[in-house]
């Protein structure tokens, strides 16, 4: 799909490998709603920040039945999303633009490999605009490259520079990023509006900076391959 992200490019040429690798990612917000939420919890307002196709709010629609949103800058998967008749209400959004929601509008955020993607500038304006859509209570899912990615995930030769070379290196930098390259950039329409690239996080700096958004409840390694997922609850 011309001028779409990544992931849809690749869902187009390898549909199961796409719908495996949803199915890991529902299986693992699922299981943190059980959790973080008592039973029955079917009445939960969920958002998808960064769906790409919707694979993943697809699948929690269909296993629970709760009002699923889902939404992306890549407006070639949000089109895709909302010719299926999934039950899933697709949002388009823009780059360092407000989400286009009401204030405390979903009980559920989550965000898988968004912001290992966006630049340092980006963060604190992206945090906030999460803690304004999630209400008192809620709870925010979003997914880090760290320390466990370093440790047990080498990268290909070809983009071994967008990566820290250690913890020690990651530690005192608090957050690693690399742009991609413009050739890169320019196959993705949302990506010409805004730097887009690859991000690593230290425990350490989820902590500071996104502690300063909201409480930072747990950082589980590993816990979606080589990413970690950090789980967060407003500090009100």
């Amino acid at each position: 799909v011309e001028g779409a992200s990544g992931v849809t490019r690749s869902a187009a040429k390898d549909w199961d490998h796409y719908y495996r690798a949803s199915k890991r990612r529902a299986d693992m917000i699922e299981a943190e709603l059980v959790k973080a939420f008592d039973a029955p919890y079917d009445n939960l307002r969920i958002l998808d920040w960064g769906a790409a196709l919707g694979g993943v709010a697809i699948l929690l629609k269909e296993r629970t039945g709760m009002d699923v949103h889902a939404s992306d800058v890549d407006k070639h998967s949000m089109d895709w999303l909302r010719s299926q008749d999934a039950g899933v209400t697709g949002w388009d959004l823009e780059p360092l633009q407000p989400f286009p929601f009401e204030d405390q509008a979903f009980d559920v955020v989550y965000g898988i490999s968004v912001f290992t993607h966006l630049p340092p500038e980006q963060v604190d304006f992206y945090l906030d605009q999460l803690k304004r859509i999630t209400k008192p209570g809620g709870r925010v899912f979003v997914t880090i490259n760290s320390y466990h990615n370093i440790k047990n995930h080498p990268p290909a030769p070809r983009v071994a520079h967008m990566w820290p070379t250690s913890v020690e290196e990651l530690r005192e930098a608090g957050i690693f990023y690399r742009s991609y390259s413009a050739e890169t950039q320019a196959t993705m329409d949302f990506a010409k509006k805004a730097e887009y690239g690859l991000t690593s996080h230290s425990p350490e700096y989820i902590r500071e900076v996104f502690g300063k958004f909201f409480k930072v409840l747990s950082i589980g390694e590993g816990r979606l391959g080589s990413q970690d997922l950090v789980t967060l609850a407003h500090l009100d």
